[in-house]
C-alpha cells in the first residue's frame, strides 16, 4: 500500500482520494505490490504482477506499468514490463529497471520497445541503475567477491562509461562485512550513502551521507549514521529540499527462486 505522509505533521494516510475505499482492491492508487514507486512528469509510476499471468507468460511481460495521478483519482496501465528486483527509475520516456539479466530499459509510448543496456555475464554480480539526471544515468556493478563500482553513462551511448566511486572488497581484512554505496541525485551534486552491511545483509552496522559534484570528485562528509536495527538499507537515495530517504528492509537472502 502507498502512503504519503505530512512533513510537516507526520500525518500518514493511504494515497488514495475515493471515499469509504479500504484500500484492498486493485482499482484502489495505493494499493500496489509494486518493488517501488516512481514520479515523472507529474504522476507516480509502480510495477505490480501481471494479472492472469502464467508460467507460459514471456518473462518481459509478466508485470504491468501503471501510471497513477498525484491526486490519486487514477491508475492506468502504460505497459507490460519484465520483474524489478528493487530500485528502477522512470526518465525522460523511459522506464529502467534492475532485472535478473541486468538493466533494461522499456518506452513508456511504444509497447513493443524494449533494451537490455547492462547485462550481467558472470556469476555473483550483477548491474543496478542507481540514479539518473539529464541525460545521464549512474550505474552500480558488483562483483561480491572482487570489487563494487558506480559509474556514469550518457543515455544511448552506453560505452562512455566513467567512474565515479567504488571499493575492492578482495583487499578487505574482514570478510563479514560488505561495503555499498547507494547515489541519489539532488541538483548538480550527487548525494552518497556508504553503508557496512553483513555479507548475509542481516545487520547494518554503519553509513554515512556525503554529496561531491556529478564527477564523484570534492566530496563532503554530511552525517554519519548508527544503527543496531536488524534491518539493512536496499534501493535507491531520494532527496528534497530537506531530507535524504533511503528504505529499510528486512534481510532476505535474494534468488530468483525467492522472488517468484
Amino acid at each position: 500500500t502507498i502512503y504519503i505522509i505530512d512533513k510537516q505533521t507526520l500525518n500518514c494516510v493511504p494515497f488514495c482520494s475515493k471515499p469509504n475505499c479500504k484500500h484492498d482492491n486493485a482499482q484502489c492508487a495505493a494499493r500496489t505490490r509494486s518493488q517501488g514507486i516512481w514520479m515523472y512528469q507529474g504522476a507516480l509510476y509502480v510495477s505490480e504482477p501481471r494479472e492472469g499471468a502464467t508460467t507460459e507468460t514471456n518473462e518481459l511481460e509478466s508485470y504491468t506499468l501503471y501510471k497513477i495521478s498525484l491526486d490519486g483519482s487514477s491508475k492506468d496501465e502504460v505497459r507490460y514490463v519484465g520483474m524489478n528486483l528493487m530500485g528502477g527509475f522512470v526518465h525522460r520516456g523511459y522506464y529502467y529497471a534492475n532485472e535478473f539479466d541486468g538493466v533494461r530499459r522499456y518506452s513508456l509510448t511504444d509497447k513493443e520497445e524494449n533494451e537490455l543496456i547492462f547485462e550481467i555475464v558472470k556469476s555473483n554480480s550483477d548491474y543496478s541503475i542507481r540514479s539518473a539526471y539529464g541525460n545521464r544515468l549512474y550505474i552500480s556493478y558488483n562483483d561480491t567477491e572482487i570489487m563494487s563500482e558506480t559509474f556514469q553513462v550518457n543515455i544511448g551511448d552506453w560505452d562512455s562509461t566513467a567512474f565515479i566511486c567504488g571499493i575492492t572488497r578482495s583487499d578487505s581484512t574482514d570478510k563479514t562485512r560488505i561495503e555499498d554505496t547507494y547515489i541519489g541525485s539532488y541538483g548538480e551534486e550527487l548525494v552518497m550513502m556508504n553503508v557496512s552491511t553483513h555479507t548475509d545483509y542481516s545487520k547494518l552496522y554503519s553509513a554515512s551521507v556525503s554529496i561531491t559534484d556529478r564527477e564523484g570528485k570534492n566530496e563532503q562528509v554530511l552525517d554519519y549514521i548508527q544503527s543496531d536495527l536488524d534491518t539493512t538499507m536496499f534501493g535507491s537515495v531520494l532527496i528534497d529540499d530537506q531530507y535524504c530517504y533511503q528504505l529499510y528492509v528486512p534481510p532476505i537472502t535474494g534468488s530468483k527462486e525467492l522472488w517468484q
